[in-house]
């Protein structure tokens, strides 16, 4: 009992580390291409926190609880693994299309901001 709840716990933190690290490295895209554009990097983790959907982060966490029930019933032999892991592929799948759609948006509106900023340098 406590080993199955332990192995569930892990991926949840796991999966919390995954989406931590992936923000991560998001906000540092995101300051890449303000700098290249020889804009202000710090506004790409304001203007990416205001497009992140908490949605993603709560279904990426589940797919990873998702991910360890499917490994204990793989050790138990069940027949309800293969639901447990397409539930699981399911929910990470959606975790993934969720940050890929708050990168995008958060994207969209930094172009806003640099071309609304180039301008103003032009004149």
């Amino acid at each position: 009992m406590y080993r199955e709840a332990g192995i569930v716990l892990a991926m949840i933190v796991m999966a919390r580390l995954i989406i931590l690290k992936m923000d991560q490295q998001i906000v540092i895209l995101l300051k890449g291409r303000l700098f290249k554009h020889g804009l202000d990097m710090d506004i790409a983790t304001t203007i990416y926190r205001k497009h992140k959907a908490v949605l993603s982060v709560i279904l990426f966490v589940l797919g990873g609880a998702a991910v360890g029930i499917s490994v204990i019933l793989l050790a138990n032999d069940d027949s309800l693994f293969w639901l447990s892991g397409a539930i699981a592929i399911a929910l990470l799948g959606l975790g993934i299309w969720g940050r890929v759609a708050s990168f995008r948006a958060a994207d969209r509106e930094l172009d806003h901001v640099g071309n609304a900023s180039l301008h103003e340098s032009a004149r």
